[in-house]
């Protein structure tokens, strides 16, 4: 019968406490909306502003004054420029940006409220704007490789970048076994294919020639322009200069005469004539100790003074050809190259020479800046000719700069709405494919739902029914020892179970993970009481028609038992989804791990942003679970009124 009769809910004070306690209920239940929207939001945000705590994801607004608009930009300034290396993003843009979440500080500039990293606003319909875009991505292709690399690369998560290689990869060798033949560096899925990461920067550093480096040069070439990302001075330059100044530009600019507001807004000269305010102290320095010498190109220099050079070092030519593998006859008929050599051994003799023995007028720094200003010259005679074509007013050709930021304007205001909802969904399905193509984790876990369900639903009503229907001497020391296995924590039992599947030698397999689990002694203990209260009348006309014991398991008990097999059943569901010590323990083979094995490790390197997306996708299969199973669940657990 009812707690309160309907009698009694007529008082007025009865009334008084079942509205409160409804009251108090869905206030509780309200409280709840904030913190899991913020969950939620925070699963679909990103480095820019999951430290804002915001409730919903803003950068899906589209708002008058830009705002949100700012989000989105820098939402995508982030993703294309490698998360937090924020020096590329300097470099390029000739801004100072120190963090990420700077894109969401505002300035007072004339009383109003100004984005520190506003938009550039750049007319693309504008056909001398499109012409200088498409003339730059064009001039891109024909940078050389070792100073190209992309964009869109991510060090926590496969990047875009990275997803688009490991595709290649798979297409290329077809199967994990064919790439192991060949690579040094084996993998077990071809999600764990990394690209290859090109070092610019080393005075003395010189790229090997590998396997890897061909394959991601073959790679690279088919990428879309705007993933190309070209080495920049500027990149190596600023951080130099930070150090050398102590990080203060005023001294910088005191010493200089000039009024730079940072040190990404100092441009380095390619050759002594082009120093203008630099000290050529200054210069020198850098280039004899910071700049990539591979990046050098001679204009002049002593052949003599190489040839007593490596005579001085060496002694004799037979010493030198042993080191080297050279061919040369003797020091007499060698000459300085004006560009590095690819030998390693002769890379580092001209690099020394050079640091040493070269003049400053006879060193011409190469860099993707300089290739474009000279195509330029080349194609357009001129700065004239290049303001009139592009709609610029560069005051000389040393002044030219590839449209970085508004070949990025471009790209993401054409893209705006795709980039909404890439930004959405794009954490869960990071997580997805993580879960999915480094093993069978999904596979395994679900096989172990299904597997723990059917045995638990099979032994526990078979074991219960059995001490319901007989009447044993010895029933009430069962109960006693299925109810004393409730008095410790699960984790007591785990030595005990890892023995006996050693002995059983069923370690790192699936039967691990089902076995434990057949049985319980709470739910043993919970049917047969519930077995105990169905009718004996019914089991009595069964037994007259003739029917076994099996017979009225399954017709008589089954049936009744239907609400208290969902709550077995969900329970059941709920430990093998959520099994992780366990898991971990009993399978050290990764191709046995669950679900949550995989999570685990995912969560160990991966930001605050994608652990929540994870945790939520996580959450999911259970929510939907007891969704569909909550009439029955709680036909069993609501105490029955009459009408």
């Amino acid at each position: 019968m009812p707690i309160i009769p309907h009698v009694g809910r007529r008082s007025a004070k009865v009334r008084f406490v079942i509205a409160f306690v409804y009251t108090f209920l869905t206030v509780g239940a309200v409280t709840m909306i904030y913190p899991f929207s913020i969950m939620l939001a925070t699963a679909s945000s990103s480095d820019v502003e999951y430290q804002l705590h915001l409730p919903f994801p803003r950068y899906l607004i589209k708002s008058e004054n830009g705002f949100h608009d700012i989000l989105l930009w820098g939402k995508y300034l982030s993703e294309k420029y490698f998360g937090d290396y924020l020096g590329d993003l300097n470099a390029k843009h000739a801004v100072k940006i120190d963090r990420l979440d700077q894109f969401m500080e505002y300035e007072e500039v004339d009383g109003r409220q100004v984005p520190l990293m506003n938009l550039p606003r750049v007319d693309t319909d504008d056909a001398r704007v499109r012409r200088r875009i498409d003339e730059w991505y064009e001039a891109k292709r024909l940078i050389p490789a070792d100073m190209r690399w992309t964009y869109y690369w991510d060090k926590w998560l496969n990047g875009r970048v990275q997803k688009r290689y490991q595709v290649h990869m798979r297409e290329v060798y077809g199967s994990v076994e064919a790439y192991n033949d060949v690579h040094i560096e084996r993998i077990n899925f071809f999600y764990d294919v990394e690209i290859y990461v090109e070092r610019f920067d080393g005075h003395n550093y010189l790229p090997e020639s590998s396997l890897e480096s061909e394959e991601w040069e073959a790679f690279e070439a088919e990428l879309p322009p705007d993933y190309i990302r070209v080495f920049w001075p500027t990149n190596v330059l600023a951080p130099w200069l930070e150090v050398t100044y102590n990080a203060d530009i005023d001294e910088l600019n005191e010493e200089w005469g000039t009024e730079y507001e940072h040190f990404y807004q100092v441009r380095l000269p390619h050759a002594v004539e082009e120093l203008g305010r630099m000290p050529q102290a200054v210069w020198r320095d850098f280039v004899h100790t910071k700049w990539p010498l591979r990046y050098v190109r001679l204009r002049g220099g002593s052949d003599e003074a190489y040839r007593t050079f490596l005579s001085d070092k060496y002694g004799d030519i037979e010493s030198y050809r042993r080191r080297t593998g050279s061919a040369s006859a003797s020091f007499a008929e060698m000459e300085l190259p004006y560009e590095h050599p690819t030998g390693a051994i002769e890379f580092l003799d001209w690099v020394a020479f050079v640091d040493a023995h070269v003049d400053d007028a006879d060193i011409e720094i190469v860099s993707p800046e300089s290739l474009y200003r000279d195509r330029l010259a080349e194609k357009y005679g001129g700065v004239e000719a290049v303001n009139e074509a592009y709609g610029t007013s560069f005051a000389s050709m040393d002044e030219v700069r590839p449209p970085f930021a508004e070949a990025d304007f471009s790209d993401f205001w054409s893209r705006r709405g795709e980039l909404r909802r890439y930004f959405l969904g794009i954490n869960y399905r990071n997580v997805f494919r993580f879960l999915v193509l480094r093993g069978r984790a999904v596979l395994v876990t679900v096989i172990f739902i299904v597997s723990a369900i059917a045995t638990q639903l099979t032994v526990m009503p078979l074991a219960a029914f059995a001490l319901s229907r007989f009447r044993l001497p010895y029933t009430h020391r069962i109960l006693l020892f299925l109810l004393a296995t409730m008095a410790f924590p699960g984790e007591v039992s785990m030595i005990p179970n890892f023995l006996l599947m050693k002995e059983m030698h069923l370690l790192n397999s699936l039967w691990a993970l089902i076995l434990p689990s057949v049985a319980n002694g709470f739910f043993i203990f919970l049917l047969k009481g519930f077995f105990d209260s169905l009718p004996p009348e019914l089991y009595e006309a069964a037994q007259i028609e003739g029917a076994s014991e099996l017979r009225m398991f399954a017709t008589i008990t089954l049936p009744l038992s239907k609400p208290i097999m969902a709550v077995i059943a969900l329970g059941a569901f709920g430990a093998a989804y959520g099994s992780f010590t366990w898991a971990l323990l009993i399978n050290q083979n990764r191709n046995w791990w669950t679900i949550m094995v995989f999570l685990f490790e995912f969560q160990q390197t991966q930001p605050q942003y994608v652990v929540m997306s994870s945790l939520v996708l996580a959450a999911i299969p259970t929510l939907l679970v007891f969704i569909f199973c909550q009439n029955i669940i709680l036909r069993g657990i609501i105490i029955p009124t009459f009408k």
